[in-house]
């Protein structure tokens, strides 16, 4: 990547320091890591996170890594959808059963067992994180639903929307304890 380093204009250091930015999208850390001062790398790497040469170099670092890797935005949106709209029952049954105890008596039982693996679509194993064998029985757990709805919602601005029409609610109190909102339901003085 030293050409992009002499494309940019970069020193050495810039570049050892975008290069770790990009493995832990941590600044401090990695201003740290590019020898600069602990003292001050939070501030040192804030300050190199707007250099427009180090911003360029990052953009084409993610292009050519997305490019080399195959990832790309919408199948990482594609893959956090698979795993927010996930449902259990894709991959465990559970519920009651007549079970024959004896000739003369049929019992009623829980059950709970996992679907077998071969019979599952790739949306619903993607979502699956984990499945073991225990003393207990066995264990099916799925990848964390709320994280990949919040990174959802994040991507496509849900909560910009909600944050919105927050910041009206509060204007529209604001307005009314200034008195400048509709009138509060006051009765109006009797003209007798």
């Amino acid at each position: 990547m030293g050409n992009l380093n002499e494309q940019h204009g970069m020193d050495a250091r810039h570049q050892r320091f975008a290069d770790s930015y990009l493995l832990s999208f941590n600044a401090t850390k990695a201003a740290i890591d590019a020898g600069y001062s602990s003292a001050t790398a939070g501030q040192t790497g804030y300050k190199l996170l707007r250099r427009e040469d180090v911003q360029q170099y990052l953009a084409e670092r993610r292009i050519a890594l997305a490019t080399s890797t195959g990832v790309t935005l919408e199948r990482t949106v594609a893959e956090l959808a698979r795993v927010a709209f996930a449902d259990l029952r894709d991959v465990v049954e559970w519920g009651t059963r007549a079970v024959k105890v004896s000739d003369a008596l049929t019992v009623d039982m829980a059950f709970a067992e996992p679907k077998d693996s071969d019979t599952l679509s790739p949306d619903v194993a993607a979502a699956v994180a984990e499945v073991s064998q225990g003393k207990a029985g066995f264990k099916v757990k799925l990848h964390n639903k709320t994280n990949a709805l919040d990174m959802l919602m994040k991507h496509l601005g849900g909560y910009e929307r909600d944050n919105t029409q927050k910041g009206d609610a509060i204007a529209r109190l604001v307005e009314a304890a200034q008195g400048r909102a509709l009138p509060l339901g006051r009765k109006k003085d009797n003209p007798a």
